[in-house]
């Protein structure tokens, strides 16, 4: 079956974020088919985990939903990223587009600074 036009554009917007991501230093990986979830799940939040070093030896890890706009991430997506990402010490971030530029803020609504 061929990809939809919007399935297209979200792998378009999660390439885009992931590079954006490799090029400022982080290790990031997309989640393909968002099946960063658990089996089963009734959503699959994880588009891409980047991984930052601490400049001690180890990395502080970021589990990413990526988003067109902040409206369309629901609330049991927030909900769900932010159970896996707490259950392995990572920091669960919403990224969404205002203006031409992404904006990064963490699943409970603090503002997350990603230095791109």
């Amino acid at each position: 079956m061929p990809k939809t036009g919007n399935y297209r554009r979200g792998r378009s917007r999660e390439n885009s974020l992931k590079y954006r991501l490799w090029d400022a230093g982080f290790h990031c990986e997309r989640m393909r088919g968002s099946a960063g979830g658990r089996p089963g799940a009734p959503v699959k939040p994880i588009d891409l985990i980047a991984l930052q070093s601490d400049g001690n030896g180890g990395c502080r890890a970021f589990f990413i939903q990526v988003s067109r706009h902040k409206r369309h991430i629901s609330s049991l997506e927030r909900e769900e990223l932010t159970r896996l990402a707490d259950r392995v010490g990572a920091v669960a971030v919403l990224a969404y587009i205002v203006d031409h530029r992404w904006v990064f803020e963490s699943a409970t609504g603090v503002s997350v600074k990603l230095n791109l």
